[in-house]
């Protein structure tokens, strides 16, 4: 089974006319105002859909993150 990146990522665009988002996982915000501890916003970060619930997003490091992980975990199984 291959693993691929998350691709829909939110635009620039959307995240400047007001579209606010929180990573479901770490807590980063894609806007200043909504931040709840001071360093959740760092400009230019990036938001993708949750995989597990679309209601959701996740930002592009958490996303990596786990993505990393899936693979280690089916090149582990695959040793097996």
């Amino acid at each position: 089974m291959k693993i691929e990146k998350a691709t829909k990522i939110l635009s620039d665009n959307h995240i400047k006319h007001g579209g606010t988002v929180r990573c479901g996982i770490c807590g980063n915000v894609s806007n200043e105002n909504i931040e709840t501890n001071i360093g959740d916003f760092r400009p230019g970060m990036s938001f993708t859909q949750d995989p597990k619930d679309k209601n959701q997003f996740i930002c592009v490091d958490c996303s990596e993150v786990i993505n990393d992980l899936r693979f280690d975990y089916e090149l582990m199984d695959q040793e097996d």
